[in-house]
């Protein structure tokens, strides 16, 4: 039973976190400066870090040093959430007044994932993935300091702009791309969306090992040093 309400937890904040990151995406198709239009999409990342939610992007990196069943559980149920609440959005907004449009912008976006080569998508998501564990990571870190979390917030104003307007590829945003054009199940849609997820995986994996061994492990190394010495002293 414990097994059971870990996994509906997990599929269920996926579930959430794929709607959510939906209203980033559906702004973005409606309103022609894009640059406006990619601060707006920071709403998305902003309510999944706020709430916890599970969403892809934002947990495969730490699967680099949890290296737990359940932690990659907790992933991939997440995953499965996120394509389900992705879908519900979409099948939602494509009964809209919006929708010819919607649909239009989001074929123009698939169909240059779809002229484009793989491993050009690879590399793009790899950048993409090294931009969404840093805005993840520092959110954390201010979160846990207490206070106003300004890093936290400042980090996902810049990284999800950045990522949008260098036109890195978000393996999550592809999803709606693909699914409110309704090319979601074609062979060369799949092999898209599996070939950025490896690449987000890949860039967040590695940046969140070079942030463990490098910056956060010593980090804690030398807490621990001083707690000692503390203690010494105190004795």
């Amino acid at each position: 039973m414990n097994q059971i309400r870990k996994i509906a937890n997990a599929f269920g904040r996926g579930i959430a976190a794929g709607f959510i990151i939906s209203f980033g995406a559906t702004v973005y198709l409606m309103m022609e400066n894009k640059i406006v239009a990619s601060f707006l999409f920071c709403f998305g990342l902003f309510v999944v870090s706020e709430f916890d939610l599970n969403l892809y992007t934002g947990k495969i990196g730490y699967l680099a040093t949890d290296r737990t069943w359940a932690y990659l559980r907790y992933v991939i149920f997440g995953l499965i959430g996120n394509f389900v609440g992705m879908l519900i959005s979409v099948s939602i907004l494509q009964q809209t007044r919006h929708a010819d449009k919607l649909i239009k912008n989001a074929a123009t976006a698939a169909s240059s994932r779809e002229s484009d080569h793989l491993f050009s998508l690879f590399i793009l998501g790899i950048y993409c993935g090294i931009l969404m564990y840093i805005a993840v990571a520092c959110f954390r870190r201010g979160k846990a300091r207490g206070g106003i979390n300004i890093i936290g917030y400042l980090s996902i104003f810049f990284c999800v702009p950045l990522f949008i307007q260098s036109g890195f590829e978000h393996s999550i945003a592809n999803l709606y791309w693909f699914m409110m054009s309704g090319k979601q199940w074609t062979l060369t849609g799949l092999w898209i969306m599996l070939v950025v997820m490896a690449g987000n995986a890949v860039g967040s994996m590695v940046t969140r090992l070079t942030d463990y061994y490098l910056l956060e492990r010593p980090q804690r190394k030398a807490e621990a040093s001083m707690v000692n010495v503390q203690k010494n002293l105190d004795v």
